[in-house]
């Protein structure tokens, strides 16, 4: 995708189309709601190093962890679904019909429709969102340090 259509896509909040379980959905740009819970989500994912196995350790890994990474699935949903401003019992059980889908579907398809979804987003934005106001955190802690007096033992 070029520039050109990636900043198209982002001013018309165009949607796009993923397959999942031989269904189309028309996934929606996330807000920053569906960015907030995903990012609780991922932080309940098992933490993983790939770079320290060796090759036939990987299958293994796999499987250790496999019973971990449920929140994976209620990820990709959620990003297919968004967070709506008011939950109702039609988004959630089209939230737990896309889970399902997601669930029993062929893992490299959902991999594909989840890379699909994750590149088309602005989700760079949230990052640097993120990083700046945890620069800001840093520097005024920073400040504060610099900023108090210490005294030597003993002195007032």
């Amino acid at each position: 995708m070029t520039t050109e259509e990636k900043t198209a896509t982002t001013i018309l909040q165009s949607k796009i189309a993923v397959v999942i379980g031989g269904e189309t959905f028309n996934v929606p740009q996330p807000n920053t709601a569906t960015l907030i819970r995903a990012s609780a989500l991922i932080s309940k994912l098992p933490q993983v190093s790939p770079s320290r196995l060796k090759a036939e350790e990987y299958v293994l890994n796999t499987l250790a962890v496999a019973k971990d990474c449920r929140p994976i699935i209620k990820i990709i949903a959620l990003f297919i679904c968004g967070v709506p401003k008011i939950w109702n019992i039609f988004k959630l059980i089209k939230l737990w019909y896309i889970e399902y889908l997601i669930k029993y579907s062929d893992i490299s398809k959902v991999k594909e429709a989840f890379i699909k979804i994750l590149s088309s987003k602005q989700i760079e934005d949230f990052f640097v969102l993120i990083t700046s106001l945890n620069e800001v955190n840093i520097l005024r802690e920073t400040r504060e340090v610099m900023n108090s007096t210490a005294t030597a033992s003993g002195q007032s």
